[in-house]
Parts: C-alpha cells; structure tokens; sequence
C-alpha cells in the first residue's frame, strides 16, 4: 500500500477530503458532465436513427404508390390500344412496372425526393445505405445504368459490415456486367471474395467466368468454373460450372 492510500485508510480521512474538497468536487462536476452528455449524445443519436427509420419506411411506401401509379397507367394504355372486340377478362393482372426502360426521374419524383433527403439529411447511417441502395437498384431496374452505378459505388462507402459490403460488390459488379464494363466487373467481384465470405460466393464466381467468356479469355472463364467445381461441389452453382465449361 503507497503512503497515500495509508494517509487515506487511517482514521483522518475526513481531513483528507476536506483538504482536497476542490479537487475532488471539479472532478466529480467533470465526471458528471462526461455522462450527461454521453447520455444525451446516445439519446438524440437514438431519436436521430429513429427519424432516420422512420423516413425510410415513409418513401418506401411513396415508392410502392408510385409504381401502384404506373402501373395503373399501363393498364389504361392496354386497354385503350386492345382491339374493340376483344374485353380483358376480369382477373386479368397488368404486369408490373419493374425491368421496363422508364425515366426514373420523372416517374418517381417523390420517391427520389425522399431518398435523397435521407442520404443528406443521415450521412453515414444505416437508413442511408438502404437508402442508396434502393435508388441504386430502383434505376437499374428502369435501365438508367450509369446512374445505378453511382448509387451503388456511393453505398459501399457507407456499408456496416463485410456482408453489405460483399452484397453491394455484386450490385456493383451486375451493373458493370450489364453495361458491358466486364473487365471492370472481373475487378469488382474480385473485391467481393477478397472478403472470404461465403455468401454469394457461387453467383459471383459464375459471373465472373461469365465476364471472362465476353472478354474472349476462355482459359480464364475455365480457371473459374473450375473452382466452383472444386469450392462448390455437389450444388446448383456446380451444375452450371460443368456445363458452361462443357460449351468453351
């Protein structure tokens, strides 16, 4: 035991604290201080995420409305260009909106409006990932590519884990794919199993032997659908490998 802590066991220790009031007294004030505002840090933290969630369940549904809206639109149009003769049966379903070439921008201003807002107004958090990646995925659906691209490229930024990143890496290396960017693909899904997960591990090797067969490098596309024979056996992803390679 050191002096001082003799000096505070032994009977006068109402002396010491009295001799070291102020000391003690600023750093209790501090130590009250920290907690506070740590406390009301975590608080509006929690009421900021919550804002934040609660946005996003809010454009989510702009966004259901608005393809609601479109597809109510086509279905006028079908009616309107079928032949007099002809009625559609009752039970008969317009498809929906998704996966046709659309001006995203004019069609679905307030949804874009909402996730905008989000991603400005929560940089960084949880909701504005989901965020940039539905504007991502809302553009690639309706074709506008180049502009899926760069939500994707912006979400990755803001991924919480190894497995949003790993996930947004595919979203990424799809869109590349798509837009006929394969070497820039090949680099993307390389990326992605850098991360040593599993999850989407067959999908991103097949699509990347897939990138290599457009690149005219057929010893490559092997290589990979090797590997997926030899990291994936006895699985769909397996099956596929075998017969692609079959056709090289």
């Amino acid at each position: 035991m050191s002096e001082e802590q003799q000096k505070i066991s032994q009977p006068g220790i109402s002396g010491y604290l009295i001799q070291h009031s102020k000391q003690l007294s600023t750093l209790l004030i501090a130590a009250i201080i920290i907690v506070a505002l740590s406390a009301v840090w975590m608080h509006f933290k929690d009421k900021k995420l919550e804002g934040a969630r609660s946005a996003l369940f809010e454009a989510a549904q702009l966004l259901e409305k608005e393809e609601l809206a479109v597809q109510d639109t086509q279905k006028k149009d079908i009616e309107k260009n079928k032949p007099a003769k002809k009625k559609a049966a009752p039970d008969e379903a317009t498809p929906p909106p998704q996966f046709q070439e659309l001006d995203v921008n004019a069609t679905f201003p307030k949804t874009i409006e909402a996730y905008k807002k989000i991603i400005t107004q929560y940089p960084g958090s949880l909701p504005a990932f989901q965020a940039q990646i539905t504007l991502g995925n809302l553009y690639f659906d309706h074709k506008n590519l180049t502009i899926a691209l760069e939500y994707f490229k912006a979400a990755l930024k803001n991924a919480p884990s190894s497995l949003e990143k790993v996930s947004t890496y595919f979203l990424i290396a799809n869109t590349q794919e798509n837009s006929s960017q394969y070497q820039e693909a090949v680099q993307s899904i390389q990326e992605a199993l850098g991360y040593k997960i599993d999850f989407l591990k067959g999908d991103l090797l097949i699509a990347q032997a897939r990138c290599f067969e457009q690149l005219k490098d057929k010893e490559k596309a092997k290589s990979v659908y090797d590997k997926v024979l030899a990291d994936l056996p006895n699985t769909p992803f397996a099956e596929a490998a075998e017969v692609y390679r079959a056709k090289l």
